[in-house]
């Protein structure tokens, strides 16, 4: 459980503002509006959120005591000190085939917190380990099972065992979690059936407010795949409908290039499996206005503010915009625009 702000603490965060002074500003004391971008360290930004929750993926069964790819250790250290609420995982966390041993599967199986606060998606790396290649359509879903996951009270778990959606209830916030199954191989890797799933089920989600909404597959750019059957009304209904739209796959952290007045759609990376990069994300959430501080994290570096293409706030159901840290460290994995 989180350790509560003082009074004066909780009363400043109440006041944050997303841009010195602009829009996101929301009041004040009388000291004047409290400004997030002048904050100096990451720790104070950590005490002013409502909660906090990682992201990561294509670690490709990396364990936390693994040599070259000891980058997950980083993660793993990385919830405790940001006391992340959750973990979302986007997919490729295995890759060997079934019965080969992995770290990383005894880690998520045995650790307490991790079985209980880690959402994996099921991508291709899950379907080789489970069943007979990257092109076994839902063969991951024995991560799954492995986790006992379709037995958490908080997620519907569609019949192919392979797709979900979570409800994370944390700090009166309701954060949904929707995920499909888009696999890099196969003969029809994002099939029409998922994706109306996808579409119907955050066209289900009763907007008041208090809601996060993040919908994802693991390949990339899913939502403009050549697959995408359901058109670009279906499309928008997506960007419109969700708050954050997440892919992996490329193992470069990426912003592809959507209006700011629809969802963040962010590629992940990759930790500890990456062509250029290690990195992971750390999400923070702020209130008044509801919003997600978005950080791409350096996995074999210092947890610190990020800055440029490194940071993003989207407002809850409102725009995207840059965060603007003064104090903010650029490190070499700013996002691309695709």
């Amino acid at each position: 459980m989180r350790v509560h702000a003082p009074p004066l603490l909780m009363f400043a965060a109440l006041l944050l503002g997303c841009e010195g002074g602009g829009s996101g500003s929301t009041g004040g004391d009388e000291d004047g509006p409290v400004d997030i971008t002048q904050l100096e360290t990451i720790a104070e930004l950590d005490e002013l959120s409502l909660f906090t929750f990682g992201i990561f993926s294509d670690n490709k069964g990396d364990g936390p005591d693994t040599g070259e790819f000891g980058y997950v250790r980083t993660m793993i250290d990385a919830t405790v000190a940001m006391d992340a609420r959750f973990v979302l995982g986007i997919g490729d966390h295995v890759k060997r085939h079934a019965g080969v041993t992995q770290d990383w599967v005894t880690f998520m199986t045995t650790d307490s917190w991790w079985f209980d606060n880690f959402y994996p998606v099921i991508a291709d790396g899950e379907n080789a380990y489970y069943g007979t290649g990257q092109g076994d359509w839902g063969a991951g879903r024995g991560l799954l099972d492995d986790l006992a996951f379709c037995d958490k009270e908080n997620v519907t778990c569609r019949a192919n065992g392979a797709e979900y959606h979570a409800v994370i209830a944390a700090e009166g916030i309701d954060v949904h979690f929707v995920v499909a199954h888009y696999p890099d191989s196969g003969d029809d890797p994002f099939p029409e059936d998922s994706q109306r799933y996808l579409l119907s089920e955050l066209q289900g989600i009763t907007r008041t407010g208090r809601e996060i909404v993040i919908a994802t597959a693991h390949t990339g750019q899913w939502l403009a795949s050549k697959r995408w059957a359901l058109g670009e009304g279906a499309r928008q209904s997506v960007l419109d409908g969700a708050d954050l739209l997440l892919g992996a796959s490329t193992h470069f952290y990426t912003r592809y290039e959507y209006p700011d007045d629809q969802a963040l759609y962010m590629n992940t990376g990759a930790t500890g499996y990456s062509f250029l990069y290690n990195n992971y994300i750390q999400v923070s959430v702020l209130d008044d206005p509801l919003r997600i501080v978005f950080q791409n994290m350096p996995a074999d570096g210092e947890r610190t503010l990020q800055t440029g293409g490194n940071c993003w706030i989207k407002e809850i159901q409102g725009p995207v915009r840059e965060c603007g840290f003064v104090h903010g460290q650029a490190w070499g994995a700013e996002a691309r625009w695709l």
